[in-house]
């Protein structure tokens, strides 16, 4: 209840202009001339993208809104939060095989791609060489660009991943990737938007699932528990509720999925086995042990190429 009162009747219709213009800045990137290579799609990776957020972020002045638009609290929003998207470029040969120069190619494109936008639709962007923010329709979109890939090219790696890299002692490096895999994963672009389609398709079977994981990511800020246990960490454990062994049938509301997910925090054995989570099937653990196939992760390990393969994954 508490959560339905902050959110109150704006809560959908920040929904529904957020979704609106996402699909107004991928028709805007799509119909972009004068690019060395054309952006093919927009990718949306973000949870407010596919109904798992509790507060959708709001339209701001400070990013093109109308003058008066307000917050949750009625207070005008001065620090509007950015929406990750994943840019999808046309493919091509000629990518520098070295990561360094990749990413710096890819950070080139991106600043190419932010001049076109403020001269032929006046789209003001600001870039850098991990991610272009563009402010479209009252929202601040964080664009991650992503080459389709090509034989011979280099892996389609992180902007920050190959970029920041350069020129970085390595014991900085280390505790860069320790503090990024803490806090996100270390999650590619290309591995997010794989993990928004499995949980926005689960979504899609199950009308309840994204007001259950909404409830479970508020109740895991309540407790302080953020930091520790990532947004996408706590989809996969609320999809478990409606994908795991036991949910045959899936639960029915979402306060039936929200008491299965605090069912699994609370009664799986965490430092003996991963959670799987078979977001497309229903899967359980392996019988008679053995070593873990290819959509599973070791105990600690928390790695999204796993949790995409086949639509299924470990939560840590």
């Amino acid at each position: 209840r508490r959560l339905e009162a902050l959110r109150g009747h704006d809560g959908l219709g920040a929904e529904r202009a957020l979704l609106a213009a996402f699909d107004g800045l991928g028709a805007t990137l799509r119909a972009a001339g004068g690019l060395p290579l054309r952006v093919l799609a927009a990718q949306a990776l973000d949870p407010c993208l596919r109904h798992t957020e509790p507060l959708s972020p709001l339209a701001s002045p400070l990013a093109g809104a109308a003058e008066g638009a307000l917050d949750y609290a009625g207070r005008t929003p001065l620090c509007p939060r950015p929406v990750r998207v994943l840019a999808q470029l046309e493919g091509t040969g000629r990518w520098p095989s070295h990561p360094a120069a990749f990413a710096k190619t890819r950070a080139a494109a991106a600043l190419h791609l932010a001049q076109v936008l403020q001269r032929e639709y006046g789209v003001p962007s600001v870039g850098s060489e991990d991610h272009l923010d563009v402010f479209f329709g009252g929202f601040i979109f964080r664009l991650s660009l992503e080459a389709a890939p090509q034989q011979g090219a280099a892996p389609s790696a992180p902007l920050v991943a190959a970029g920041a890299a350069a020129g970085v002692p390595p014991a900085k490096r280390a505790r860069r990737a320790s503090s990024s895999a803490a806090s996100s994963w270390a999650w590619t672009p290309a591995q997010r938007a794989q993990h928004h389609d499995a949980v926005a398709a689960l979504g899609a079977r199950c009308p309840s699932f994204g007001t259950a994981a909404q409830l479970a990511k508020a109740w895991v800020a309540a407790h302080m528990f953020s930091a520790a246990f990532p947004d996408d960490a706590v989809e996969l454990v609320a999809a478990a509720a409606y994908a795991g062994p036991l949910a045959s049938p899936p639960p029915a509301s979402h306060t039936a999925g929200f008491l299965g997910f605090l069912g699994l925090l609370a009664g799986h054995d965490w430092r003996a086995s991963p959670l799987l989570v078979a977001v497309g099937r229903t899967q359980g653990r392996r019988p008679g042990g053995g070593p873990p196939s290819p959509a599973e992760a070791a105990p600690g390990e928390r790695s999204a190429s796993e949790q995409a393969a086949g639509g299924g994954g470990a939560a840590p």
